[in-house]
């Protein structure tokens, strides 16, 4: 499919379950990606060059089950990641996530079971719950910027050595970090400590900073 430019939106829907769809070329001219857009279509292979330079936002379960994407980083315009919108996309390895980054949803990622690495930008400000939970990353630096980090956002990471929570978290979820078997050490600033508490986190696991 070739998309005219000019096109701004995609609206919810628009391709669900378009189960052979192989190839789409979205005009820069794209400003946002409606909910279940792209949902279930299996055989897509968007690039990042393939993503329109002027995405500012991907709705709920636009890309889910789109198990051939294979694009590296995103827009450098977008600022919203909304729930379940990548979820399930195996064929992910590693995203550079924008600067204009303020916001990823709920199980945004989860079960992108081969994801190894993701660059967090300065100047995102929400992690929403279970938003990396299912993924095989490495590490994890949370930027200073966030201030959410929601329940079990970064759980079931099969690969996870070391976390890093920048200064300006103010709200902790619970088990943020649980039920990773190689985890041995999440760097925490000291002023967390109550909120590390409530939030049921392996204290012995943490080193202050």
């Amino acid at each position: 499919i070739i998309l005219p430019e000019g096109l701004k939106s995609i609206g919810g829907s628009a391709f669900y379950g378009c189960k052979s769809l192989a190839s789409i070329t979205l005009p820069d001219s794209v400003v946002t990606i409606g909910g279940w857009a792209f949902c279930m279509c299996n055989n897509l292979t968007l690039t990042s060059e393939a993503l329109p330079a002027s995405l500012k936002s991907i709705g709920e379960k636009a890309f889910i089950d789109c198990r051939s994407l294979t694009f590296t980083s995103l827009p450098e315009k977008l600022n919203y990641i909304d729930s379940w919108a990548f979820r399930n996309c195996v064929e992910l390895k590693s995203i550079i996530f924008p600067e204009s980054l303020r916001f990823i949803g709920y199980e945004a990622f989860q079960s992108c079971e081969n994801l190894t690495s993701i660059t967090l930008p300065e100047g995102l400000e929400i992690i929403e719950g279970k938003a990396f939970n299912s993924t095989s990353l490495a590490s994890v630096v949370i930027p200073d910027s966030v201030k959410v980090i929601g329940e079990r956002a970064f759980t079931n990471c099969s690969g996870l050595t070391e976390a890093t929570v920048g200064r300006g978290v103010e709200d902790l979820g619970d088990n943020v970090f649980a039920s990773n078997p190689t985890l041995t050490k999440i760097r925490i600033p000291e002023s967390m400590q109550d909120e590390l508490i409530k939030s049921g986190t392996d204290v012995s696991l943490v080193e202050w900073y």
